[in-house]
């Protein structure tokens, strides 16, 4: 019976492919010449410790060890306004950023969870903010970043969920599947006439977990 449930609410997870998962993404252009979220790969980290998780991860200790989700994305069409410089040769002030993806919402990761105590798993969606961080490369549209003058290589993260937003209370959660979905990249201009706006990813992206 217990077995039977479990793998029942198992298969409401999306069956994304384990670890680093690669879809195209896109985003319409904005009026008067948008920019595009021309590709996006998605790879997850799973926390270090998930049966139960551990409460100390989130009391300070690297955010590297309690799991994440790394997206990386080419963003396109800066040759409508102006493009991305070379700084070669350089000139002054090149080097400032042409815009830089920026905190998103939208992004769900959604956690199949075992409350200590209980042998009912429980599906949980929880909302997570993509953004800029110290677990990824630049967020911004530099000549570093660039890849032509038309598009950039950039990468922002997020959070797997902690345990207090997983509904155990003061109880040990034991995790028996992640999956994030609906993963969302935002972006906003610091040159004049580039655009803010926002893509989502198509997929599901699964997290390989350990022990």
């Amino acid at each position: 019976m217990r077995r039977a449930l479990a793998a029942a609410l198992l298969s409401v997870l999306p069956l994304g492919a384990l670890g680093a998962s690669a879809a195209p993404a896109s985003a319409a252009p904005a009026a008067g010449g948008g920019l595009v979220l021309r590709s996006a790969a998605v790879t997850t980290t799973a926390p270090a410790s998930t049966r139960p998780l551990d409460e100390d991860c989130w009391r300070g200790r690297s955010g590297a060890l309690c799991g994440y989700g790394v997206v990386d994305v080419v963003l396109g069409g800066f040759g409508a306004s102006g493009g991305v410089p070379d700084c070669s040769p350089w000139t002054e002030g090149c080097e400032e950023p042409v815009a830089s993806l920026v905190e998103a919402a939208g992004t769900r990761v959604d956690v199949l969870v075992r409350c200590e105590g209980s042998w009912l798993p429980r599906l949980r969606s929880v909302p997570v903010t993509t953004g800029p961080s110290s677990l990824v490369r630049s967020a911004d549209v530099t000549p570093l970043t660039r890849l032509d003058a038309d598009s950039a290589r950039l990468q922002v993260s997020f959070p797997f969920p902690a345990p207090a937003q997983l509904g155990c209370g003061a109880r040990p959660v034991h995790v028996l599947a992640a999956a994030a979905r609906s993963v969302t990249v935002g972006w906003a201009g610091t040159r004049p006439g580039v655009p803010a706006g926002t893509a989502r990813v198509p997929g599901a992206h699964r997290f390989a977990l350990g022990g």
